[in-house]
């Protein structure tokens, strides 16, 4: 039973098969029911946009990494800002699935302002806590992150305008296609990288805001996720250069 029945087919524009667990559990409550507003209002605000959600989710990113600049001791407005632009980053591409205006432009400038705001701007995050702190720490936990998640949207903007060659599909890609069905009937995600990203932005807060060094051993359990990373842009790498010979 659905409360509102038109919806039915279409509630599958709210889910990605790679959604994440903080999408899918946290931002999701805010992202869809906005998402809903934004398409009534679309109608009689043509300002009201995916590619315009986008900018103004960057717009939110920097704005609150610049007062975490200006206001290294309070982290409020920062969080607030960093939530926000992340609700208004769920809320672009649910809104061009929900219109159908899904095209290679809209991907294009997604990932753009992606990369924007989960690669600059999470390094830019760990240089002003380095710079509260006077300690490298932050910036090392979250420097390879932020270089991986730049390759990743640089090999998105590649594929939307270069389009990689068909292959057979392997097994492992076949599997792979069952658990993201899988995962598409269920709400569920595979992807952990932005929730790595929360995580990593939250223990980072908390241990500079308590002054405690003993936070900082989370480098330690970091160097396995930053060994992952690592092979991951290697990957990425490998395919670009496959595309390049073909």
């Amino acid at each position: 039973m659905y409360l509102f029945p038109s919806w039915r087919k279409k509630r599958y524009a709210f889910l990605k098969r790679n959604d994440v667990w903080w999408a899918v559990l946290v931002l999701n409550l805010f992202a869809v029911p906005g998402t809903i507003i934004a398409d009534k209002l679309g109608k009689h605000l043509r300002v009201i946009t995916p590619n315009g959600i986008s900018v103004t989710s960057f717009v939110f990113f920097f704005l609150g990494v610049t007062l975490l600049f200006i206001r290294p001791h309070n982290n409020a407005y920062f969080t607030l800002c960093f939530f926000f632009g992340s609700v208004l980053d769920a809320m672009d591409g649910q809104l061009a699935r929900l219109r159908g205006e899904t095209s290679q432009l809209g991907v294009i400038v997604d990932a753009f302002f992606d990369m924007l705001n989960h690669s600059l701007g999470l390094m830019l995050v760990g240089v002003a806590l380095s710079i509260k702190v006077d300690s490298p720490y932050p910036l090392i936990i979250i420097l390879p992150y932020s270089l991986y998640l730049g390759v990743m949207h640089i090999n998105c903007i590649t594929n939307a305008v270069y389009p990689p060659p068909k292959q057979e599909v392997s097994d492992e890609t076949n599997n792979r296609t069952k658990w993201q069905l899988f995962c598409d009937k269920r709400g569920l995600g595979y992807n952990i990288y932005t929730d790595v990203e929360v995580i990593c932005v939250v223990i980072l807060l908390i241990g500079v805001n308590l002054q405690n060094p003993a936070m900082f051993l989370f480098v330690g359990i970091y160097s396995k996720f930053v060994l992952t990373v690592l092979k991951k842009i290697r990957e990425e790498l490998a395919l670009w250069n496959l595309r390049k010979a073909l």
